[in-house]
């Protein structure tokens, strides 16, 4: 005969083991949270990295035409 403390064991587990289901809707929801990690992740550097370097080099470009249209007159 089964003791108290195994049927006890043993419904613990199968109430345990329902939880471990994640399903399909689990899955799209951590793909969908690491695409936009990354993206989140790319749009950081392009904002910290090129924009204030895009600005320099438009400074310069701008520094050139000044100067070249100077030398012009």
């Amino acid at each position: 005969m089964i003791s108290q403390t195994a049927l006890i064991s043993i419904d613990h587990y199968a109430w345990c083991k329902s939880f471990l289901y994640l399903g399909p809707g689990m899955g799209g929801g951590l793909l969908s949270l690491i695409i936009a990690f990354i993206v989140s992740l790319f749009t950081f550097i392009i904002a910290i990295i090129w924009y204030p370097i895009r600005k320099v080099i438009d400074f310069f470009k701008k520094l050139s035409t000044l100067l070249s249209s100077k030398n012009k007159k």
